[in-house]
């Protein structure tokens, strides 16, 4: 489901459900902010979408005119933050980044290498669990290479992509990965986004895909290579200045 939100003459979007929910526990949104989806007849208030839960507090209501709908066209994407208000973003150590992010990639190829020769060699031994457990070692290093890649992309706006507030952010993704033996359940924000935001999502998403993502052959997989990329990214974080 695509989202767009609109609060007085501001509209924005589309957003995820999982992106209008962060916002919302982050009081960038408000339960009585507009909200218009494909398929919906007229704006609506978010407290009506069923599949969002509402903060325990939220401020008091105010009254929205609904803008006029284009036909079956979405709303017209407006920008939450004037460009005169943007952030000014530090110029990344491009150099150190990408010497970190080729070092990270050697590691998880020599890792990803050392356990399939655990696997597949001829004196295996007692070698065969560690080398099960390097190939997604490898996998996770891999992914936090990423880390040092998207932390030389510079926001072009200045504004958190989940609060829309123009303050500092980096670029990076979290998941959500939660196993049912069978299926498999993922979600994900990736985007610029500032501490608070970062905070708030990281312990949403990450306890769960920690006591749940397990459950299956393929999550088994999966869910440490979530875990290393979402906690890389909350550290990344923790460092902004």
């Amino acid at each position: 489901m695509r989202i767009y939100t609109c609060r007085g003459s501001e509209r924005t979007g589309p957003h995820s459900l999982e992106e209008i929910q962060a916002r919302l526990e982050a009081r960038a949104l408000s339960p009585t902010d507009l909200a218009w989806f494909e398929g919906s007849q007229d704006w609506i208030p978010l407290s009506q979408i069923p599949d969002l839960k509402m903060p325990a507090a939220s401020a008091p209501p105010r009254l929205n005119a609904p803008p006029p709908l284009p036909g079956s066209a979405p709303p017209l994407i407006h920008s939450a933050t004037p460009p005169s208000q943007y952030a000014p973003t530090s110029p990344p150590r491009t150099g150190l980044l990408i010497a970190a992010g080729v070092g990270c990639i050697l590691l998880a190829v020599g890792l990803f290498g050392a356990g399939l020769n655990f696997l597949l060699g001829d004196d295996k031994g007692g070698l065969t669990l560690a080398g099960l457990l390097m190939i997604p070692v490898s996998v996770g290093v891999g992914v936090l290479s990423v880390q040092f890649f998207m932390a030389m992309s510079r926001n072009p706006t200045g504004c958190c992509k989940i609060c829309g507030h123009a303050k500092p952010t980096i670029n990076g993704t979290l998941n959500r990965h939660v196993g049912a033996v069978i299926l498999m359940f993922h979600t994900h924000i990736t985007g610029h986004m500032c501490q608070d935001c970062i905070r708030i999502v990281f312990w949403k998403f990450t306890p769960l895909t920690l006591a749940a993502g397990w459950w299956g052959i393929i999550s088994f997989f999966v869910t440490p290579v979530v875990l290393i990329n979402n906690t890389a990214y909350y550290i990344r974080s923790r460092l902004m200045k």
